[in-house]
């Protein structure tokens, strides 16, 4: 779920265990413009503190983004289908209605 390894836990982005909830995805994410300006800046703030003692956390931003919210749950949380990788041709292999069509 959360960073695992040792020095993750010296991270702004460490997420003790028994914290947090949920894992999230850090490609989609919105809100209302004040609460999202708040995550922005708490997410550079927190960044900035480790590259100044030469850290950076193992899945960047999306590390950064789930501290965050261990400590401030957001008001709704959506299901993973909202952020799925689109099918591959490796993912549907024998699904020909999966399959790439020429246009």
């Amino acid at each position: 779920m959360y960073g695992t390894r040792p020095e993750f836990f010296f991270l702004q982005a460490a997420v003790p265990a028994g914290e947090g909830t949920y894992y999230y995805a850090g490609g989609f994410y919105g809100g209302r413009v004040g609460k999202v300006r708040d995550l922005l800046q708490s997410l550079v703030a927190m960044t900035t503190q480790d590259i100044d003692r030469d850290m950076v956390a193992i899945f960047h931003d999306e590390s950064q983004i789930n501290r965050y919210w261990a400590s401030h749950p957001p008001a709704v949380t959506l299901s993973s289908a909202f952020l799925y990788p689109e099918p591959t041709p490796e993912r549907c292999w024998g699904r020909p209605d999966l399959e790439p069509q020429e246009v």
